[in-house]
């Protein structure tokens, strides 16, 4: 009896442990993006690759911004992307993030971000952004007018594989201010309070609403500043099933206590709705382009978000 016992206990232990371990089945995965593309809940979706910064080596303006050399332009070329050479940044700017005292995003990963445009005040923005995992989970989706995409991304070894591909859904909601007049960055700092009053006089319904679902936001601080610059792009392949692609090369710089953090990230999103075909043909395209860096070694090991590193190097 004993010995039945144990048989049983340890058929039933490694059952338990199988369950646990075992990913699940692959098509899984991609079967259900492709659902709710269809389904028109996901309509854009930015592709993204963190590359190694330490193989990228700018110049630098007299006003200190990055100029993206030949050389680099020559990389990117390859890999499909053409960019103008030895062209300061189209786009240039700051971002900051509200954090809890403990350095995190708020519940269920609500982002608030600070946009600051330096180039065209006027356009600088506070976005809140629910981010997650799964559709199911998102906020913001009753609020008129907010924007649903995906950020994707693959890590480690180059593959075909559409299920491999990571997805984090968003939910956004942009809300234009004038830096030159409102609130800006000064002396690399922000005060969260200088936004937060502006947004319930200009936007009380999203302060209230803030309020009641973040509570803890009202204690919220920015920790840094990354100073932006981005380069934009557009495909090498001149085929016109890639013609709706914007594509940006990013370098973002970002300073505490000394020390110093550079951010290089390739990312490139659509402009026409997705369909589940059209997802197909994207895939397939960035994962030609991931092998591409990867063979070359500029493809970063941890593929994280630029947001996640802003959130890593100041907490």
């Amino acid at each position: 009896m004993k010995k039945l016992f144990l048989l049983l206990f340890c058929l039933t232990f490694l059952f338990v442990f199988s369950c646990a371990t075992n990913p699940p089945v692959a098509s899984d995965s991609a079967a259900k993006i492709d659902k709710e593309i269809a389904e028109g809940k996901i309509p854009t979706i930015e592709y993204k690759i963190l590359l190694n910064e330490n193989l990228f080596k700018f110049n630098f303006n007299e006003a200190g911004d990055p100029i993206l050399t030949a050389d680099i332009a020559k990389v990117l070329k390859e890999a499909g992307v053409v960019f103008p050479a030895d062209k300061g940044p189209a786009k240039k700017g700051a971002n900051l993030y509200a954090v809890t005292e403990n350095g995190e995003l708020q519940k269920q990963e609500l982002i608030y971000r600070i946009k600051e445009d330096s180039l065209n005040p006027a356009k600088s923005k506070i976005t809140l952004k629910s981010r997650g995992d799964n559709f199911e989970n998102l906020d913001f989706k009753t609020v008129e007018k907010v924007a649903y995409e995906f950020d994707a991304a693959a890590s480690g070894k180059p593959t075909t594989d559409r299920n491999k591909l990571v997805h984090k859904y968003n939910t956004s909601l942009d809300f234009k201010y004038d830096s030159s007049k409102d609130f800006a960055v000064k002396d690399g700092k922000l005060d969260f309070q200088d936004s937060w009053k502006w947004l319930d006089k200009k936007y009380y319904w999203v302060h209230h609403m803030l309020r009641q679902n973040y509570p803890s936001i009202v204690n919220a601080t920015f920790p840094g500043v990354a100073y932006t610059y981005s380069f934009i792009g557009e495909p090498a392949d001149t085929d016109p099933k890639y013609k709706d692609l914007e594509f940006a090369f990013d370098y973002w710089i970002m300073k505490k206590d000394g020390k110093e953090k550079i951010v290089t990230e390739l990312s490139w999103e659509n402009t026409v709705d997705l369909t589940p075909e059209r997802k197909v043909i994207l895939d397939n395209y960035y994962f030609n382009m991931y092998k591409k860096l990867y063979d070359k070694g500029y493809v970063k090991k941890d593929q994280l978000l630029k947001t996640d590193e802003y959130l890593k190097f100041f907490k």
